[in-house]
């Protein structure tokens, strides 16, 4: 038998209390054994590193495996220190996870296609298990981001250790995710979606979980949102990411505390140095390992190291559909200019009543409240209830704080005002529902809307034609 010990098992948690290695006549599991839930407390007394204790390595005093392959060659001191006994099979062999990191890294803008990420600034949230974990001390951390920062410019991931995904289950992290869901989260897949997801990132905000370590070791930018000091074995790549990361402050506003992050030098190598004694060779050992294991002679030339999968986001983990927008209106080197900036209406922390703020979402969005506060609502050509006119007609009657309606197509919408004024927009690259939200906020000033204005989204500027209907 073989038995590995990388980042992702190994000196994140400590092993405490006076469990004693198991002995005896073990009864098998009956498979009604209960998952997980997140809250397991931490046993107290004498501490020792998770992965490498006797109840992990041995059985009756004795290595339970022929093999114990290891990452790092300080893991050796670590296991000389708490399990002597398995010494003679341990074998520094790399970290086959790191690895494959690596060799994905120049893929890196494969993986912002598939995320739908674009120009933007993605930001991996990683969270591992239990009470010190960041869902678990900062819960609502995603929905802060997403309310502060803007739609246009950021994008939001999030990455759950799986003890959290099978504790809780599926159906329920969506559930209790669902308003950020809706607000632009993208929930990576659990088994593949966090590695492309740090290669992609632009910055991570983690804890102490294998994940925010394997992040910062590959050079991603890395704040810490949580981080039980106590609870990080000493001297591993964990407790290197905790000496150099920076730390978010919950009490002040998160983007400037982002970019700073962003900004630091690169803290890999403190972190990276620890991760692995062999990079890019785990497979080569392991193989090696393997076979001396089974007693077989190795096969000749060198094992395939493959690139990650491409994590797949669902379509419902696209942008919002409902959106706050604020609108103003400046003159630019003669040229009219309406500003907008994007926010999720549904994570607002309080009722905006500034002159400039309305709200845009679809006529069907699923929440009341958001549909009758709405001052533009919108629908897909496509699937239009009935004909561009009897919709309008009744879009009007149904919502009476509703100012604009729009029919949306591909790169243009045709927007009709409480007014009576009937207008087709149409630009190269603004999402159709912020077309109508400009068309808004120009019919919304004196005067009449002009056959071309200019849009300034979040500080990128587009043009749109407008043309009577």
């Amino acid at each position: 038998m073989f038995c590995h010990t990388g980042l992702d098992t190994l000196s994140t948690r400590p092993e405490t209390g006076n469990r004693k290695p198991e002995t005896g006549n073990r009864k098998p599991e009956t498979g009604n054994r209960k998952p997980e839930t997140g809250n397991r407390k931490p046993e107290t007394g004498n501490r020792q590193t998770f992965g490498l204790s006797p109840q992990w390595v041995l059985y009756d005093g004795r290595p339970f495996a022929s093999a114990l392959g290891l990452s790092h060659v300080d893991q050796l001191n670590a296991l000389a220190a708490s399990a002597p006994e398995a010494l003679p099979v341990a074998r520094v062999v790399g970290d086959p996870c790191y690895d494959r990191i690596l060799a994905s890294l120049t893929q890196r803008e494969r993986y912002r296609r598939a995320l739908g990420t674009g120009d933007r600034t993605l930001v991996v949230v990683s969270s591992t298990w239990g009470p010190g974990s960041l869902l678990g001390s900062w819960p609502d951390l995603v929905r802060r981001l997403l309310a502060e920062l803007p739609i246009d410019s950021h994008q939001v991931a999030l990455a759950l250790h799986p003890n959290t995904w099978h504790g809780h289950g599926p159906w329920q992290i969506r559930c209790w995710l669902a308003d950020c869901r809706r607000s632009g989260l993208t929930l990576l897949p659990e088994i593949d979606g966090w590695r492309s997801g740090l290669i992609a990132a632009d910055l991570l905000i983690g804890d102490h979980g294998s994940v925010t370590g394997y992040g910062a070791a590959i050079g991603v930018p890395t704040a810490l949102a949580a981080f039980p000091d106590d609870d990080v074995a000493p001297d591993t790549p964990i407790s290197a990411l905790g000496s150099t990361a920076p730390r978010l402050n919950p009490a002040k506003p998160l983007l400037d505390q982002l970019d700073e992050a962003i900004a630091l030098p690169a803290q890999a190598d403190a972190v990276a140095e620890r991760v692995t004694s062999a990079p890019g060779d785990a497979l080569n050992r392991l193989r090696s390992v393997c076979y001396d294991v089974l007693g077989l002679p190795e096969p000749a030339g060198e094992p395939p190291l493959l690139p990650l999968p491409v994590a797949a986001v669902p379509a419902e983990d696209r942008p919002p559909a409902s959106v706050a927008f604020r609108a103003a209106h400046t003159t630019d080197a003669r040229t009219k200019v309406v500003h907008l900036s994007r926010r999720p209406a549904e994570l607002a922390t309080a009722p905006d009543r500034h002159d400039d703020l309305h709200v845009s979402c679809p006529h069907d969005y699923p929440l009341r409240t958001i549909r009758a506060s709405a001052a533009v609502l919108t629908c897909q050509r496509a699937e239009l209830p009935a004909d561009a006119a009897t919709w309008i007609r009744d879009t009007f009657e149904r919502h009476p704080a509703c100012r604009t309606v729009a029919v949306l197509d591909e790169h243009s919408c045709l927007v009709r005002t409480r007014t009576g004024a009937q207008l087709l927009a149409r630009t190269a690259k603004l999402p159709p529902d912020v077309l109508a939200s400009a068309v808004h906020a120009w019919a919304a000033e004196p005067g009449t809307v002009p056959q071309e204005i200019s849009i300034d989204l979040d500080g990128t500027r587009h043009r749109a034609t407008i043309t009577p209907s």
